[in-house]
């Protein structure tokens, strides 16, 4: 009640927090700044009751001159919120680089709470080590809660350190950045300045990134590929955030312990869903914390792993085998009759055997390719193995090359100093034919991940065609159980919402 009572006493305007306008967002939003910006409305009570605590936390942290606090008055600069689509008030955004980041501040609306958050976010995300050594303590498996990227680095100052810093600023949540520059990174800069994936999961492959990292928008694509999750998990301190997004959920309900479903069910999700990032949230759920949705789906824990889509309107559940998710694309032909429209007609309709004979065979047509597919992805994988091997004895090429010219600087004999130039000669041609190689396995590489693509392209196109076909089977049964996760959707008790023809 008293930060009520002194929050409409208060009122909204600030001297301190700037105004953001269409005409100042260059200074608000600077690419060197972090901004912390109010998007509001003076009708709105919550608004109102957080202005005060806004404007308080500005004044304890006005010595911190990397932070920006600014507000926008929807009522007034609507086309701003409309921009950054705000669809309640008030929406907390936060801004690195000029642009806002996807996760709104969902924290406490208090000022140390919010003190305490843009503390750690001004803080370097950076892990900047002093010895190579580090490296390797810092991303031994058992040390990995996230994945990590790696960068060796001439300097601070180079365009390539800066992109690194800026994916950095953005992911950081997402992922562990490691960084070795100077003198200490040269052992691994044989080649340049380069970057290296290291997954979380400790049977993947570490990924290095082959482009220019001086391209920001290349390195930027590169590391949120790699760092944003495909498959997240839902609980109830993140729902309103993820539900919010708009999407469909696919979820998998669990067991608490059941870590062997879980990894299934991300591997079946990296195989077969990557396209359906920004049409469908893949997620998670710990079976226990969510018994009301299972009960709705006719489920219990036993049955778990049990998986559904919620649509926001109803809950589909997941009708094949799990032991199959992996093998087979089920789960994208799942989220493709959701797109259809055909989870929701098979309630209403009897089946077309017909079209269910012609889907099934595509689907056929999609188990050869996928077969054809892992062999092609085994030759990738091999081709990968060489060019590592040839990286490395070029690397011991270059090693032996430069202890064969420091001893020929000390040596003054006519025939001794030949000897050691037939050395060298020999040492170049060995290079130069080890280059050629590694040239010629990029060239295989490329080929085979050409012949990859168009395996899946085939793929794609047969899984369409099964999709066309399973359109026009229909089955009878009863309506499905309504949406549970839309409840989690940003609650009326914290929010004035706006309403859909008002977005």
């Amino acid at each position: 009640m008293l930060i009520l009572s002194f929050g409409l006493c208060f009122g909204l305007a600030s001297a301190e927090v700037l105004k953001l306008t269409s005409s100042n967002r260059d200074v608000a939003l600077a690419e060197d700044k972090v901004s912390f910006v109010n998007f509001y409305a003076d009708w709105c009570r919550f608004s109102r009751q957080l202005a005060p605590i806004f404007e308080a936390a500005e004044k304890e942290l006005t010595n911190e001159e990397q932070l920006v606090f600014a507000r926008v008055d929807c009522d007034k600069d609507g086309d701003l919120c409309k921009e950054f689509m705000v669809n309640k008030y008030p929406t907390i955004k936060l801004f690195r680089h000029g642009k806002p980041l996807k996760k709104e501040y969902r924290g406490q609306r208090s000022v140390a709470a919010i003190k305490t958050f843009l503390l750690d976010q001004i803080r370097d995300p950076i892990i900047k080590v002093k010895e190579l050594k580090e490296i390797d303590e810092l991303t031994k498996p058992e040390k990995r809660h996230k994945s990590m990227v790696i960068g060796y680095f001439e300097s601070e100052d180079s365009p390539e350190y800066k992109n690194f810093q800026i994916s950095a600023d953005e992911l950081v949540e997402s992922c562990v950045f490691i960084a070795a520059i100077g003198d200490i990174a040269k052992p691994e800069m044989k080649n340049g300045q380069n970057v290296l994936f290291k997954n979380k999961l400790a049977n993947r492959v570490d990924r290095p990134f082959y482009g220019q990292i001086s391209n920001q928008e290349i390195f930027k694509k590169w590391t949120d590929e790699n760092c944003v999750p495909l498959v997240r998990e839902i609980n109830f301190n993140n729902a309103e955030e993820i539900t919010e997004e708009g999407l469909p959920l696919m979820i998998m309900f669990h067991k608490k312990e059941d870590t062997k479903s879980l990894e299934t069910f991300q591997q079946a999700a990296q195989r077969w869903l990557f396209s359906q990032k920004g049409k469908i949230n893949v997620v998670t759920a710990i079976g226990e914390q969510f018994t009301h949705p299972l009960y709705h789906l006719g489920k219990s824990i036993a049955d778990c792993p049990v998986i559904a889509i919620d649509s926001f309107s109803h809950m589909y559940v997941f009708k094949k085998s799990f032991d199959e998710i992996v093998r087979l694309p089920h789960l994208l032909t799942f989220a493709n009759d959701l797109h259809s429209g055909k989870l929701h007609r098979e309630f209403h309709h009897g089946p077309d055997p017909e079209a269910e004979e012609k889907a099934q065979e595509a689907l056929e047509e999609v188990k050869k390719i996928e077969e054809e597919a892992e062999k092609v992805q085994d030759e990738i994988e091999e081709v990968q193995e060489k060019l590592e091997e040839v990286a490395e004895k070029i690397d011991e090429t270059m090693d032996e090359t430069d202890k064969h010219e420091d001893e020929l600087e000390e040596v003054d004999n006519p025939r001794q100093k030949a000897a050691k130039d037939k050395i060298l000669e020999q040492a170049a041609a060995k290079e130069n034919e080890l280059l050629k190689h590694e040239d010629a396995l990029y060239d295989e590489l490329e080929k085979k991940e050409d012949e990859l693509a168009e395996l899946e392209e085939k793929k794609q196109e047969h899984l369409e065609k099964a999709q066309e076909h399973l359109e026009k089977a229909k089955s009878g049964g009863t309506p499905p159980p309504e949406s549970q996760f839309k409840k989690l959707a940003p609650s009326e008790t914290k929010y004035t919402l706006k309403r859909k023809d008002e977005l």
